[in-house]
């Protein structure tokens, strides 16, 4: 049995070995997509007046199909059964002066291969900004309103534009004093050149490039340089100028304050989590801020006070930064794609091979590969490398892909593309004859225009006129003027074309025949011309300015076109096309009109078009989209889409009239806050005709926080107090951003907080359905450092009994008990008591701050007298 095995498993073995595959392996079937990406304009990119849109698209096999989306509308659409990969890039002119000025558009590049296989770029989002039309915005920072100013000072103004602020121009009492073209804006006023004890109004006006202009102020000052000032009560002011709130920060980082005050700075307090403090004195006010000693990953507290030589003191606005200095592994490999030469495109000379190369920390090279071969590689961009197709076999085909290493050593590779080496240029050129026709009639001086084109390059165009050479052309565009005068009239007369490139290669272009007829106007010519409305259509509603188009044609030539209006003649026209721009606002809505036209040829000859009747209706369409209302404290912000033909918006509250504006926003400010308020808005046109109204949208405006937030601490309880807001039903208070307590009360008290610890408190006001406003500007208030028990030692020498106890930092006295009665206070460490022979005396000792709190007991120490 087992020889029969061996000898069968034998017999199979010799039959496999001796017959072909058992099976065909099938092609593997085309599944990779197309390569398409949108090269310009770039993400989030500021755009004007036309731009090319450049889209670089190849695949594996060949592209059918290119198409470019804007706002989701097809703008482009490359489609054939073979699309010719070297036009690539794909390139679009997209003239943005169409399009709504400062909004955001979308532009998605698609591409499919000759499998159906496609592909799609990530939409990418551009601004449309043709016309500046936006003001530059700023802040009159020092002096502020109502202040009393001596001596010399800096009036300093902060100013921002989209584009660039050109200058900054001071006035004092309307008079202009100062013009700062540069960062910081500032202006030296020295008040004692004014007359004193007398208000003065300042204002600043910042302009930009284009003209948009912003007034800061006015604000009114007072000006006092008599020697015997009254008593400075007028707080500093200023601000945390770096970092910013919420920046993510590292290493060494400078805190930079900006301090200003009526007279002068003393010191400004620096406060970091509540216990790092620093005191600067000294201008730039800063500190230099080791992050790496802080918590990673975690949010940090900064606030600072400003104090002036006066005392007054007050507490800038707070801010938070986060602490990240452990760098996170880069685990994201970079991209890369070869945009030249393109896929399937074939190549001579010296190509140069392109690849772009992208990622979050940085390229350290990309390696080009030849036929799965290091061909070289390029460490800065551009990345290129430099082929010499000299050095390969002619028409033969090569595959080139590129590799990108980040700094990480994180790789990706390109799709790998085919093109092909052809240096004997044995291709003949291509063109044809695009102007005239065949079988046009021509007269006068004629224009011979051939469009042609080589894979290398043209050398001439011929010219020839019924086989005879007239002219010969090197340049393009290439063309010969005809003088048809000297040829035989009424005739047919054959143009031919010679192209030749640059390799000798030659094509002659089909033969057209053309008729010059010289004599346009013939004695005998009685035939009337062809005249037609073209548009608009009868029965046609019209609005606006309309274009009458009219189709007019004669056997000689037409020498004018007159068109009229309820048979009034409205104008004439002699040059094609025959068109005229009817104006119908002066018409009633709803009125019928008919419109007729004449022609009339060069020999005279008329004819009268069908006439046509049309409806005029100039009513306004236009509506306004998406009006939203935001709220604000004590006001109401508006802001709507415009449709493209308004010129002015009137706005609407609660179905009464209430302004009209050109801009696509407004503000309304008489509004009392937690009143609901509802608003329409309509567009009108250049013609002041008003559209219809929005839909409504309703809110109510914000209530202020409340004034006078104050605080006093008590050992780790703060009670905090503020001002009544009229309208609030309840407040809503918060600890270092955390809400603590939501009561109608304007007092609280925040109890069991941590001694010696500051913390910033701010609080908003609610209306009746629980609408919270803005919160109140932060107040910082610490606690008291806490206040603990000496440790008592007793001793005794016959009837004298010595204390003795330890420190305590924040004691400024100690309360000494005796038979746990009050025997004395001191304020040092040490007390002698006589006690009578005999006698037992038990002795404890507390220890009281500055704010008179007393901490507990210390241990109790007792002895016998003897």
């Amino acid at each position: 049995m087992n020889h029969t095995i061996k000898y069968l498993t034998f017999l199979f073995i010799l039959f496999l070995s001796c017959e072909g595959p058992l099976f065909e392996i099938p092609k593997e079937e085309d599944i990779t997509p197309p390569l398409v990406t949108i090269v310009n304009p770039a993400d989030q990119a500021v755009v004007s007046d036309t731009i090319q849109i450049s889209i670089y698209a190849s695949d594996n096999t060949s592209l059918t199909l290119v198409q470019l989306l804007l706002d989701d509308s097809t703008v482009m659409n490359l489609n054939t059964d073979y699309l010719d990969t070297s036009m690539a890039p794909y390139e679009y002119s997209w003239n943005t002066a169409n399009y709504s000025e400062d909004e955001y558009h979308i532009l998605v590049a698609k591409a499919v291969d000759s499998k159906d296989n496609e592909n799609q770029t990530r939409p990418i989002s551009v601004l449309v900004d043709n016309d500046d039309n936006i003001r530059p915005t700023g802040v009159l920072l020092y002096p502020f309103n109502g202040q009393t100013l001596a001596g010399t000072i800096n009036i300093f103004a902060e100013a921002t534009d989209n584009e660039s602020v050109a200058a900054a121009i001071f006035f004092i009492n309307g008079d202009t004093v100062a013009v700062d073209n540069d960062e910081p804006y500032l202006h030296e006023w020295d008040t004692t050149e004014e007359f004193d004890d007398l208000f003065y109004v300042i204002h600043v006006q910042i302009i930009d490039g284009n003209g948009n202009y912003m007034i800061l102020g006015p604000i009114s000052v007072y000006i006092d340089n008599d020697e015997n000032v009254e008593e400075d009560n007028v707080p500093p002011t200023g601000s945390i100028t770096y970092p910013p709130s919420s920046a993510t920060v590292s290493g060494t980082v400078d805190i930079q304050i900006e301090a200003f005050d009526n007279n002068q700075i003393a010191h400004v307090d620096i406060v970091i989590d509540g216990s790092i403090s620093i005191r600067d004195e000294t201008e730039p006010y800063g500190y230099s801020w080791n992050t790496t000693t802080a918590t990673e990953d975690t949010d940090h507290f900064i606030t600072a006070s400003v104090t002036d030589t006066s005392n007054n003191t007050t507490n800038l606005m707070p801010v938070t930064v986060f602490v990240d200095n452990i760098e996170e592994p880069d685990i994201t490999p970079p991209v890369v794609v070869l945009t030249d030469p393109a896929a399937s495109q074939t190549v001579s000379g010296v190509v140069t091979v392109r690849a772009e190369a992208n990622d979050n920390q940085g390229i350290a090279q990309v390696v080009f590969f030849q036929n799965s071969v290091e061909a070289g590689s390029d460490t800065d961009e551009p990345y290129e490398y430099s082929w010499d197709t000299m050095q390969e076999s002619d028409d033969s085909e090569h595959i080139w892909y590129a590799k990108a290493f980040d700094t990480s050593n994180l790789t990706a590779q390109t799709q790998a593309i085919a093109v092909y080496v052809d240096n004997d240029d044995d291709d003949p050129p291509t063109g044809f004859i695009s102007q005239p026709y065949a079988g046009q009639t021509v007269s006068d001086t004629v224009e011979i225009v051939v469009s042609a084109s080589d894979n290398v390059g043209v050398a001439s165009v011929e010219f020839s006129i019924n086989g005879s050479v007239v002219a010969t052309d090197t340049d393009e565009p290439y063309s010969h003027l005809w003088n048809t005068l000297t040829y035989t009239e009424d005739d047919e007369h054959v143009i031919s074309v010679k192209i030749t490139d640059l390799a000798g290669n030659f094509v002659n272009l089909q033969p057209i025949a053309v008729t010059v007829n010289n004599d346009q106007t013939p004695s005998d010519d009685v035939t009337p011309p062809v005249i037609a409305i073209l548009s608009p259509v009868s029965g046609m509603e019209v609005s606006d300015s309309v274009e009458i188009h009219i189709f007019a044609q004669d056997n000689s030539g037409i020498q004018s076109v007159q068109i009229y209006i309820d048979n009034s003649l409205a104008s004439t026209v002699t040059d094609s096309p025959y068109i005229y721009m009817w104006h119908t606002y002066e018409y009633a809505n709803e009125s019928q009109h008919i419109i007729g036209a004449t022609a009339t040829d060069l020999s005279g000859n008329q004819t009268s078009a069908q006439s046509i009747l049309v409806t005029v209706n100039n009513l306004y369409l236009g509506v306004v989209e998406n009006l939203s209302v935001t709220q604000g404290v004590s006001e109401l912000l508006l802001n709507w889409e415009s449709p493209y033909d308004a010129e002015a918006f009137r706005i609407y509250r609660d179905d009464a009239f209430l302004a009209e504006t050109e801009l696509t926003n407004y503000t309304d400010t008489l509004v009392a806050p937690a009143v609901i308020h509802c608003y329409q808005v309509s567009p009108v046109n250049h013609l002041q005709i008003e559209g219809s109204l929005s839909s409504s949208v309703c809110e109510k405006a914000l209530l202020p926080p409340p004034d006078n937030l104050s605080g006093s601490a008590n050992q780790n309880s703060i009670t905090l107090n503020w001002a009544i807001v009229t309208g609030a039903d309840q407040y809503k208070l918060y600890r270092d951003g955390t809400d603590i307590y939501t009561g109608s009360n304007p007092t609280s008290q925040d109890t069991g907080l941590a001694y010696g610890t500051t913390y910033n408190f701010t609080v908003s006001s609610m209306d009746l359905t629980g609408d919270e406003g803005p919160q109140s500007d932060p107040l910082a208030v610490s606690t008291h450092e806490e206040v603990t028990a000496p440790t008592l030692v007793l001793t005794t020498d016959s009837t004298l009994f010595s204390l003795s106890w330890t420190t305590i930092n924040v004691a400024v006295l100690y309360r000494i008990y005796k038979d746990d009665v009050f025997l004395a206070d001191v304020e040092t460490t040490t007390y002698s008591d006589t006690v009578a022979q005999g006698m037992i005396a038990c002795y404890e000792v507390s220890a009281i701050d500055e704010h008179g709190t007393e901490g507990p007991k210390s241990n109790e120490e007792c002895a016998t007298s003897n």
